[in-house]
Order: C-alpha cells, then sequence, then structure tokens
C-alpha cells in the first residue's frame, strides 16, 4: 500500500497527524509504504515525520522533488496567489519508481478514521484515477467552467487512487505539464481543475464517506445537490458519509486553529497528542476571522433549520 504526501515545515505537524490517523487504524495492514514529496521540509521535521512512521514499523521514504519544481518554473505556468507546489499530487506517477503499481495521494490536512483497505484496493474499472466528487463551493457551472471540461462530475483532488501503470502508459504527467503551459491564467483551484480537465472521463467515482470535506457538514442534502446540479450520490449514502466519514479534510475550517469550528475537530487534535508535535500550541485565529466563520455557521445552522 503506498500513501503519498507532500509538505514543507509549515505543513509538517498537520501531516504528522494525518499519518498517525493512518497507522492507528490500520494496524492489520500488512505492508504500508509513506511517500512524502519533499517541497521544503527541515531536516528536524524529516526526523520527527520519520519517528511517527517508524513508530509503527512502517516505512517511510522522502522523495525531493525539486528537479519536478524546476521543470514546471520552466513552464511559466500562471499561478495567481499559488506556489508551484501545489502541484505535486499531479506528478505522483513520475515521483515513485516503476516497481509500484498503485499509489493514494493524502492532503496533509486530513484525518483517516477507519481501515482504507477496501478503498485502496477497490476495483478502478479500467479507469486512471478515481475520487469523490467534490462538494463545490461556488457551485458545479464555477468548477466545470474553470476545468474547461463540457460537464460533471468534477472530482475532489485532495485523495485519489492513481492506476500509476495508466498514468505512465498514457503520459499523463505530459498532459499535466502540456494544458498548464497553454493557460494564460490561473484558476480557482488550479490543481483540481487540471485533475479534472487532463482526466475527463477517466476518473471512477468513489463512495461519498471516502473523502468528506467541510461543506458537508453544514449542508443539507437537498443543498448540496443545488450546488452539485444533480444528485451524484443518494440522500442515503450523503447522510451516512456525513455521520460516518472515513476520510475528513479540513477544508475551510482548520482544526488547529483555537476558535476552529469544525464538528470533527476533534479527531485531528487526537492524533497530533501522538506524534513529535504534541505541545505545539493551537494557533490564536484572528477575531475578524474568526468572527466572519461564527456568522458563516450560524447562517449555515439557520438555513438548516428554516431552508431546504
Amino acid at each position: 500500500m503506498n500513501i503519498v504526501f507532500s509538505s514543507d515545515d509549515n505543513y509538517a505537524r498537520h501531516l504528522a497527524a494525518s499519518m498517525t490517523s493512518i497507522m492507528e487504524n490500520n494496524r492489520e495492514e500488512e505492508l504500508i509504504h509513506i511517500w512524502i514529496l519533499n517541497v521544503g521540509l527541515s531536516r528536524d521535521n524529516i526526523e520527527k515525520l520519520t519517528e511517527v512512521v517508524e513508530k509503527y514499523c512502517r516505512v517511510i521514504h522522502i522523495v525531493d522533488f525539486s528537479d519536478i519544481c524546476q521543470r514546471l518554473n520552466s513552464e511559466s505556468i500562471p499561478l495567481g496567489s499559488f506556489t508551484i507546489e501545489m502541484y505535486t499530487r499531479l506528478f505522483i506517477a513520475d515521483a515513485l519508481p516503476v516497481t509500484e503499481h498503485r499509489a493514494m495521494w493524502i492532503d496533509g490536512d486530513t484525518s483517516v478514521l477507519g481501515c482504507i483497505h477496501d478503498l485502496y484496493y477497490c476495483d478502478l474499472h479500467g479507469c486512471a484515477a478515481a475520487a469523490v466528487v467534490d462538494q463545490p463551493n461556488f457551485g458545479l457551472e464555477v468548477s466545470i467552467k474553470d476545468a474547461e471540461i463540457p460537464n460533471g462530475p468534477y472530482f475532489a483532488s485532495g485523495m485519489f487512487l492513481a492506476d500509476l501503470d495508466v498514468w505512465r502508459e498514457k503520459h499523463i504527467s505530459a498532459q499535466f505539464v502540456a494544458y498548464l503551459s497553454q493557460r494564460d491564467k490561473a484558476t480557482l483551484f488550479p490543481d483540481q481543475c487540471l485533475f479534472n480537465h487532463v482526466l475527463y472521463g477517466r476518473i471512477h467515482k468513489l463512495p461519498f464517506a471516502f473523502h468528506v470535506v467541510t461543506p458537508t457538514f453544514f449542508l443539507t442534502y437537498r443543498q448540496m445537490c443545488k450546488r452539485w446540479d444533480e444528485a451524484y450520490y443518494k440522500k442515503e449514502e450523503y447522510i451516512e458519509g456525513k455521520r460516518h466519514p472515513l476520510i475528513v479534510h479540513y477544508t475551510l475550517f482548520r482544526p488547529w486553529k483555537r476558535w476552529c469550528l469544525h464538528p470533527m475537530k476533534r479527531y485531528y487534535r487526537h492524533y497530533l497528542k501522538l506524534t513529535p508535535y504534541k505541545d505545539v500550541p493551537l494557533e490564536n485565529e484572528g477575531i475578524i476571522k474568526t468572527f466572519d466563520w461564527i456568522c458563516t455557521a450560524v447562517f449555515s445552522r439557520v438555513k438548516r433549520l428554516f431552508g431546504n
């Protein structure tokens, strides 16, 4: 089992918490290889992350990603307010050796709350990748326009499975670079739009609970269907995913912020306490931003009570 992350020093402790959640909930898995694409980790953080993995008798690989980043920088890719490192997930077939045939990408700001064996070894039905349909913040129409695809579904790239053999055979990494090079401006979610554009029609839809992002916990099924424009998942599956998510992705509301409103923040904080970063204090959120988050949450709750 190959699990791939990317991190710099800023995200090292969050990555440690995410990796710990995997190890704690997958003790019966025979082999787990953790691959970290290094985009700015200090020696101290590498040692701490290695300690996290080896504590569970698992294997860690630190991959120098500087060559690929330099290659992308030479292509004059429009970045907007982002950095080139955000595209690391799209080049995992280049980062892992050819002896590896499948990999799972997971963003570092996540908690894995159960066994991922069935997820990792699921049938991809001949597709290059598998992912969960995204819950777009600004509606499906905007996401589809940014990704320049004919229609939905539009998938989340915060967790996905990749058939590395297909990626290499079809030269998908080269397709990513070619498309990036021809774009004249950055999109709202550049890496995710690129993922959906290049792999359009080649992504297998995964069960909803396999990757649950923050909007799910604040929106009813009917409200989410309005964002999707159609029901990509049945109501029962949506509700079950909200109650019992396999992977929680802490988008929008960050559990390392003291006044975080995320209803699942306890999991991140629990797993962080099992890492070498256990004594790092929670960050104090600015009062204006916290107030904005509270208003957003209250408004959402009111809509759930009195709206559709």
